[in-house]
């Protein structure tokens, strides 16, 4: 009870700034509403049967690409005492890469993996009267780099998840002076694995919510006809693959577009501005919506070996989640996750590590025009830390706590408003006793409001 005053008392003067910060903006917010347009936003917020009936659709995509890239540069410069300097510098860059991803009710799975090489060259050279420098470098960087989720239904509430993320590296530096020569090699992998099983369904209902921004603008237009719900769920079937149509197509929105509008039923023809008022649904600030709940638990594995040197850490976890949409405007959110392990090694004798993290999340659509956003994260970690001080001193206890609220508000006529307020309260807790606190805030504030505006 008392570390929660003392948490409290820390916070009061920034929660303080914040509520009113609020107030300011619903008093402009109010004020433009009068006197600059008419805000669209959904006539029916309380009816979220569109989010209840929404099912993922199945659909996924796949890429391999080659990326290279190539860049240099000179310089030579010539002094009036017979002096020059000469400066050359290249990167060579190449990147095959790699994606596949399939998602449905049943099944979601993601594979990514590239391979990257990077060569930087670099040299410089001095030329004096009787005196001659040269500086010179030469890097090399391989690595190898996957990421491989799949999560499998066996019934319409249990699942199967295995995750693992990894990467296989190499650097080598070769720094050159006209005194000194030498290299220094970096080898080593990092491998993360996790399995688990889980309970509950959670879905990305951010598609229908847009498709349901898109109808009321739609209607706004004012057409003889209106969006069905069968073309609501339609139009949110189309929105959900649209992050597949950036990655296989560079110009995804000529292909994305021609696809969603094809969904709708006796769509009339529409003018080019027409179809813009629609398309500029995807550029409403509506946040991550998430509909339903699943816990999952498991074990987790984490192997590094760098230079030699190697840490093993292995431990159990959980990890739950819950979301619900109150109205098409509000929604509220809870997740929390643990982790104990123990971590064997070099410089390591069988360890135990522990971190707890709690998040309370609160999204407001006060209209299409302004997002209010709240997290509050706790954080806590009980375990061995290296590397937090140039004593490699050992911290055993971490205690982190965060307030983030943000403000997001646009009114294309007047106003334009961006703002963030941003707690950090954070503690760490050594084994001789020694405490270490910090208390912060941030406070950001960026206004642009026209008087009057037009073209000549």
């Amino acid at each position: 009870m008392i570390r929660i005053k003392q948490i409290a008392g820390r916070i009061i003067f920034p929660v303080f700034i914040m509520k009113c910060l609020f107030s300011c903006f619903l008093f402009i917010y109010s004020f433009n509403s009068v006197f600059s347009q008419t805000i669209i936003g959904f006539r029916e917020p309380s009816n979220i049967q569109s989010i209840l009936e929404y099912r993922i659709p199945p659909w996924g995509y796949s890429s391999l690409l080659l990326n290279f890239d190539f860049y240099g540069s000179g310089n030579d410069a010539k002094y009036q005492n017979d002096s020059n300097n000469k400066r050359f510098n290249w990167n060579i860059y190449i990147r095959p890469t790699f994606r596949k991803y399939y998602e449905s009710e049943e099944k979601q799975s993601f594979f990514h993996t590239y391979l990257k090489a990077l060569y930087n060259g670099y040299k410089s050279e001095w030329n004096y009267v009787n005196h001659q420098n040269i500086n010179s470098r030469h890097d090399y960087n391989i690595s190898f780099v996957f990421n491989f989720d799949q999560k499998r239904y066996f019934t319409t509430k249990q699942f199967f998840s295995v995750e693992s993320d990894g990467e296989i590296f190499y650097y080598n530096q070769h720094p050159y002076t006209s005194t000194e020569t030498s290299y220094e090699t970096i080898r080593g992998y990092n491998i993360t694995a996790k399995i688990g099983f889980g309970s509950g369904r959670l879905r990305d209902i951010t598609p229908v919510i847009r498709a349901l921004r898109l109808s009321e603008r739609y209607n706004a237009l004012g057409k003889k006809s209106s969006l069905s719900k069968k073309d609501i769920q339609m139009i949110a079937e189309a929105i959900a693959k649209q992050s597949g149509y950036n990655i296989v197509y560079e110009r995804s929105d000529k292909y994305f577009w021609n696809n969603l509008f094809g969904k709708i039923e006796n769509i009339p023809t529409l003018s080019p501005f027409e179809v813009y008022y629609l398309s500029e649904v995807l550029c409403e600030n509506i946040g991550v919506r998430q509909q339903g709940w699943n816990i999952l638990s498991g074990l987790k594995i984490f192997n590094r070996c760098c230079s030699n040197k190697k840490k093993i850490n292995l431990g159990v976890f959980a990890h739950c989640i819950w979301y619900k949409n109150l109205t098409l405007d509000h929604q509220i959110g809870f997740e929390g996750s643990g982790y104990y392990g123990m971590v064997f090694g070099d410089n390591y004798n069988k360890e135990p590590n522990s971190q707890l993290q709690l998040k309370v999340e609160y999204l407001w659509i006060i209209s299409d025009r302004l997002l209010w956003e709240s997290n509050l994260d706790a954080i806590e970690y009980f375990g061995k830390i290296e590397g937090l001080s140039s004593q490699n001193e050992e911290w055993f206890g971490n205690h982190d706590y965060y307030i983030t609220s943000s403000f997001t508000y646009f009114i294309e006529d007047n106003l334009a408003i961006s703002t963030g307020l941003n707690v950090f309260l954070y503690r760490r807790n050594k084994k001789s006793n020694y405490n270490y606190e910090n208390n912060s805030f941030s406070l950001r504030l960026r206004l642009n409001y026209y008087f009057d505006r037009h073209l000549i």
